[in-house]
């Protein structure tokens, strides 16, 4: 059983081999299952265990806790962002609107930003990793937005000219935040203040004739963007291009 997950990089050589089920069951989000073979496995100074004495758990199902009517814009919903607590939902709307639920309770709790006709949506959410009231709000109309949960207030905001705004996350230690969309760059802000730290460049091979190298910028639109859950300075895109970049801002 331990070679059978080594091979599906499920466990590495030199992993401490302990009593394991003799069958160990996953299911795929196409619906299939994978089921180990049903063998036991005898650690160090432990007696094997017979196939009938593992008690076999039901798989975990997923279940509708609430059905919460939202009805802020009839254009949909953009964006969503969980606090680290997991007692803050917050959603993000086609008007702009922003608005703050309760996922305990199942019900809205407070309007963050109201929205309007003439507003773009709200397209990338995301909490301060350490501070539940601290949420960051990106917008198509490039604009960036911070905003206070618990007092529904926004203590800063600016427009990035000339460009559509897809794509927001912060750093695993809250330092730092990027920026993505239209314009393929990506820009990077010191949290604390809110200023410009670092710019990104898109790939700039059509004007200049040279060949497009893996470790150039985007080309087209970028509509993902993750940091990295430890390394702070490592973060994910990924856009209409076709290809995902792994890059690393300076520690600096």
């Amino acid at each position: 059983a331990i070679r059978w997950l080594q091979r599906r990089g499920l466990a590495e050589r030199g992993d401490p081999v302990v009593a394991a089920p003799a069958w160990i069951q996953w299911d795929r989000v196409d619906g299939q299952r994978l089921k180990a073979p049903p063998t036991c496995v005898r650690g160090p100074g432990m007696a094997s265990r017979s196939r009938d004495s593992v008690k076999k758990e039901p798989p975990s199902q997923l279940k509708v806790r609430h059905a919460i009517p939202l009805t802020r814009d009839t254009q949909g919903i953009y964006s969503l962002a969980l606090s680290a607590d997991g007692h803050q939902l917050i959603v993000g709307f086609g008007n702009g609107a922003i608005q703050a639920v309760d996922p305990d309770a199942g019900k809205p709790v407070r309007d963050l930003f109201s929205g309007g006709v003439s507003r773009q949506a709200t397209t990338g959410l995301c909490f301060h990793p350490t501070d539940n009231t601290h949420l960051i709000a990106v917008g198509a109309e490039g604009t960036v937005a911070i905003y206070n949960t618990q007092t529904a207030t926004c203590v800063a905001s600016f427009t990035e000219e000339e460009n559509q705004l897809y794509a927001v996350d912060i750093s695993s230690d809250g330092s730092t935040f990027a920026t993505a969309g239209r314009n393929r760059g990506i820009k990077i802000y010191d949290a604390r203040n809110n200023q410009l730290i670092n710019v990104l460049e898109p790939a700039d091979y059509v004007t200049s004739g040279k060949e497009l190298r893996p470790i150039d910028g985007h080309t087209r639109r970028i509509y993902a963007l993750r940091f990295h859950p430890q390394e702070r300075h490592i973060f994910v895109s990924g856009g209409w291009d076709d290809s995902i970049k792994v890059r690393g801002c300076d520690p600096g």
